[in-house]
């Protein structure tokens, strides 16, 4: 129990901070945004993933807390 409970606070801190560097990546380069190339497509993507799998990590740990 511990120990899962150990694994879901680290994957819910690496997938903030690959969140945070991924959308100052975006941040960085408008150039991206604008011509909406097939990079910023796979970047938006990849950061949509994370974000989708951050939602499940916080649901699984809410249940886990209850």
């Amino acid at each position: 129990m511990f120990k899962k409970y150990v694994l879901l606070w680290y994957h819910l801190t690496t997938l903030i901070i690959r969140i945070y560097i991924l959308e100052r990546y975006l941040s960085r380069y408008p150039d991206l945004k604008k011509f909406g190339g097939k990079k910023n497509i796979a970047i938006r993507n990849h950061v949509r993933w994370h974000r989708d799998k951050l939602k499940q990590l916080k649901n699984e740990l809410k249940e886990l807390v209850k």
